[in-house]
């Protein structure tokens, strides 16, 4: 473990009192960092690295010297609780990933959890982030949608998850290593259909930025995945739901209501079974209450 001791307190101000920030890196422009994350950089008296080499030669990009860097992981690997202990006495610890946001298919829910059990502050410091870019690219509706992070490295368990999210009718945002992109773009054309349309972006923010918004059978076939180069962003777009018929919605919640649970939780069933809009299933079920078919303990 890495150790803390010698860190010397910043000059205290009601601005960067003890707390932990966690600040977003950039995640391949380096302009893309704020004039508030410098700042903060500077005045930091520790900085909780997802890789410190990294971390380090952002520091030197600049020109902030000096500072006192703990490893996540490694020999030198920081700990937890010496950390909120540090915090405790005023420090101001900045968390940083290698790039984007923590905490966003990156360490940091960890030191969150601790820094909040120990009731000491908490800031953030956004910044440049593969998901929310890679949304502003689509060119089909994504205000709605699943974040898988990194899809799984096993093909079972990936494929197991692509039915999951296509029955959810919901956009999935993933991210995807070069080594495994035509995998799982193939897996995808076999869960969705190949013709179904798919965001796929690499090198975002970077000289070689590329995207493309096509029928994932045109995908496979395109310059962006061939060869397989850089660190991929994928939006699968929303499934359309078939909308059941009207007789078999009031039969589903028919049962439903006989089976004795709440008016509400039937409706999200409901939806899920037959497709129709929690509201209107929750206005069906309010129908068929009022004709008799619910117990007296089964109101809400």
């Amino acid at each position: 473990m890495t150790e803390l001791s010698g860190v010397a307190p910043a000059e205290l101000t009601e601005k960067n009192s003890g707390r932990l920030v966690l600040l977003g890196t950039p995640i391949g422009n380096l302009s893309d960092l704020s004039f508030r994350a410098v700042e903060t950089l500077r005045i930091a008296d520790l900085i909780v690295a997802e890789d410190s080499r990294q971390s380090r030669k952002l520091l030197t990009h600049l020109g902030i010297r000096n500072k006192k860097i703990a490893s996540l992981f490694g020999k030198g690997r920081v700990d937890v609780d010496a950390v909120v202990e540090l915090i405790g006495t005023g420090r101001v610890v900045v968390l940083v990933s290698d790039a984007g946001m923590p905490g966003v298919s990156d360490p940091g829910a960890d030191f969150v959890g601790a820094v909040r059990a120990a009731g000491l502050s908490l800031e953030v410091v956004p910044g440049p982030s593969a998901l929310t870019s890679v949304i502003a690219l689509a060119d089909f509706d994504v205000t709605e949608f699943h974040f898988a992070g990194f899809l799984h490295a096993q093909r079972e368990a990936r494929i197991s998850y692509l039915e999951r999210a296509k029955s959810m009718g919901f956009p999935v945002v993933a991210f995807e290593a070069p080594h495994r992109i035509i995998e799982s773009l193939g897996d995808i054309s076999s869960v969705y259909g190949p013709g179904h349309r798919v965001l796929v972006a690499k090198e975002l923010t970077k000289i070689h930025e590329s995207s493309v918004s096509a029928e994932v059978s045109s995908i496979l076939g395109s310059k962006i995945v061939n060869p397989p180069k850089g660190e991929y962003v994928m939006v699968i777009s929303a499934t359309t739901r078939t909308v059941s018929s009207h007789v078999e919605q009031q039969r589903i919640a028919t049962v439903l209501l006989k089976s004795g649970i709440k008016v509400k939780e039937a409706s999200v069933v409901l939806s899920e079974l037959t497709g129709v809009p929690r509201r209107g299933a929750y206005e069906l079920l309010l129908v068929l209450r009022g004709e008799g078919i619910l117990n007296d303990d089964q109101s809400e």
